[in-house]
């Protein structure tokens, strides 16, 4: 059954994400990635990667209380890490709104990201204009393993674009 979870475990790699300049990021090598990130999944994080749990930061797995703001925080700091670092979002359910999560970083890549909380969007999805709901840009190297839930909790017409000609909005954007 063990085997089965970690075979369950979804890992989404990016290198180069949108409006980075490679020659500025730290150089991401996807092999050591994953095989770093095959560790964190069997529990063995190690003494030499720094842990930031969201709900350390403020944020609430109660379904009620707005984290937007929480989860950024806990990015930033990863993200300014001067070594391994992992975001944990632990199980509960996490309300937020539209996130920039941005670099450029100089945490050590990949960024690991161990997500097992339910994410459900602050209000209507439409309150958002056209803006995507969680973006990730401008750095290299980001791994996401979990058995999360990324929950748009909208009908189909709640994702529309907002305009004729208008691109349609994203639940997350790279």
């Amino acid at each position: 059954m063990a085997s089965m979870r970690l075979l369950a475990i979804i890992a989404i790699l990016v290198q180069g994400l949108v409006n980075g300049d490679s020659n500025e990021l730290p150089s991401f090598d996807p092999e050591l990635a994953v095989a770093k990130v095959w560790e964190v999944a069997e529990g063995k994080v190690g003494p030499d990667v720094k842990v930031f749990n969201v709900v350390d930061f403020g944020a609430k797995p109660d379904g009620t209380t707005i984290s937007t703001i929480n989860f950024i925080r806990a990015f930033k700091e990863a993200c300014n890490h001067n070594g391994r670092a992992m975001l944990v979002i632990p199980e509960g359910n996490f309300l937020l709104g539209s996130m920039l999560l941005s670099g450029p970083c100089t945490f050590q890549p990949p960024l690991m990201v161990q997500f097992n909380g339910n994410l459900l969007p602050q209000g209507s999805t439409s309150t958002a204009e056209n803006a995507d709901w969680i973006t990730f840009m401008n750095f290299n190297g980001l791994f996401i393993s979990g058995k999360g839930t990324i929950n748009g909790l909208g009908e189909k017409e709640a994702w529309k674009a907002v305009c004729d000609g208008c691109r349609r909005k994203a639940a997350v954007s790279f």
